[in-house]
């Protein structure tokens, strides 16, 4: 309560993730994400995902052209 949110990253930055997530886990319920940013070849991949602890073996493509 009483807080101000603040957008670190555009909106479609954070809906490409937001679907990504939900492609991965089905009807699961999101409980724990992490992963590693990357940079390579100008874009911005999340690698080493986990999502509710469990590896899952992709990398998502987040931007292109950083």
């Amino acid at each position: 309560p009483n807080q101000t949110l603040v957008r670190l990253y555009p909106r479609w930055f954070d809906e490409g993730l937001g679907q990504a997530i939900a492609s991965s886990l089905g009807k699961q319920t999101l409980k724990q994400l992490s992963g590693h940013y990357t940079l390579r070849d100008n874009a911005l991949w999340l690698s080493n995902i986990k999502l509710n602890h469990k590896l899952i073996k992709q990398e998502w493509l987040l931007s292109q052209g950083c």
